[in-house]
């Protein structure tokens, strides 16, 4: 039995989005080793052999075959000790698209979408058609789409955890932080800051590194500050905004 409880799908997400203005990437989390094949089944809800114009996709008056649906394999992506990811493609004539999987095991064959899962018979289940069941991707908007800049693929990122990283600001004297070098522990501080990066910026440089990624440096509780109190106020063992600013 294919264990439905293991399989996810979140539209509109990291599973469901727009890679680039004319094509969808689509993605399924199964079980890891319990499916033998993925299909994604998917087309335009709008194109049918009557009635689609006004809407058939939902049972609407009149309407009747919906003949737009695309049986497309889903690769492999990848594994882990769970799960298995399929992912696959999809390029919408009209921008607009609904869809679901088909899965298949050793002994079973099940349509999931939406609402349900039914088992399926073969390749002309009528419950295959029925878009009532299936998932939504209303329109494929270029709005919508992320797009990488071109700086970022020739950038060497380097990721700082700013209290450990470096000491520019001798005077930690209102703090409460270990002499710099000490054992580091879940909660205790260095003091590392703000000026102390800006301090090793041609250190980085030699290294070849073009861009940097901070740890959170907002006004928090813990040496990580992922804990954020406050978004917009830099962590004042950290530094100022005036710093942060010199930085930039």
């Amino acid at each position: 039995m294919i264990s439905k409880e293991s399989i996810l799908h979140i539209p509109k997400s990291h599973m469901a989005y727009g890679y680039d203005d004319q094509t969808l990437h689509i993605r399924l989390r199964t079980k890891k080793g319990e499916l033998n094949k993925v299909i994604l089944r998917i087309g335009d809800p709008y194109i049918w052999a009557q009635g689609g114009a006004d809407g058939g996709n939902l049972d609407s008056k009149g309407a009747s075959g919906w003949i737009s649906g695309q049986n497309i394999p889903m690769n492999l992506e990848r594994s882990t000790n769970l799960f298995d990811y399929w992912s696959a493609f999809y390029r919408p004539s009209h921008k607009r698209s609904r869809y679901a999987f088909i899965l298949e095991g050793e002994d079973e064959r099940l349509l999931y979408g939406e609402r349900h899962f039914y088992s399926i018979k073969d390749s002309q289940d009528p419950l295959l058609n029925d878009l009532s069941n299936f998932f939504c991707f209303p329109y494929l908007h270029k709005a919508d789409v992320h797009h990488i800049p071109e700086w970022v693929k020739d950038t060497v990122w380097y990721q700082i955890f700013p209290d450990r990283f470096y000491r520019g600001s001798k005077d930690k004297s209102d703090f409460n932080i270990e002499p710099w070098g000490s054992k580091p522990s879940y909660d205790n501080f260095m003091g590392g800051d703000l000026q102390g990066i800006i301090n090793k910026l041609d250190y980085l440089k030699d290294l070849g590194i073009n861009g940097i990624y901070l740890c959170p440096i907002f006004k928090a509780s813990s040496n990580h500050r992922y804990d954020t109190i406050d978004y917009l106020e830099i962590d004042e063992m950290l530094g100022t905004k005036a710093t942060f600013k010199k930085f930039v």
